[in-house]
């Protein structure tokens, strides 16, 4: 499959149990539809330094809302064009979902701030 962020390949590995695609090069990983939810069940429990880092982000969050707009990526695995939006309606947790929701790319560091907040 082709990395949305930079066109290069992207390799399937597992992740808690999940099949996952992930770029080598810039580090985006691709989420088909549901598997974010399935990896945000199966995070670990925050410790007390991430839950702080968790609630960090969410008061940055609050200040950066994005109304979905499309982008010039592409879906792999159909012709539509990706959409930034907010992920969960968080603002400022902005990903790139396919507007026919055959998944979400995520950019270098965003899986971890999704499996975050739940």
């Amino acid at each position: 499959m082709e990395c949305p962020g930079c066109q290069f390949d992207m390799r399937e590995h597992e992740l808690d149990g999940v099949m996952i695609d992930e770029c080598k090069r810039c580090g985006g990983v691709w989420l088909d539809a549901g598997e974010a939810e399935e990896l945000v069940k199966k995070a670990p429990t925050p410790r007390e330094a991430l839950q702080k880092k968790k609630l960090e982000l969410l008061r940055q969050w609050q200040v950066a809302a994005l109304n979905p707009r499309e982008t010039d990526r592409k879906c792999p695995r159909c012709p539509e064009p990706l959409m930034r939006v907010n992920y969960k309606d968080i603002p400022g947790l902005q990903i790139d979902k396919c507007r026919s929701d055959c998944g979400m790319y995520l950019d270098k560091g965003e899986l971890e701030k999704v499996r975050l907040i739940d």
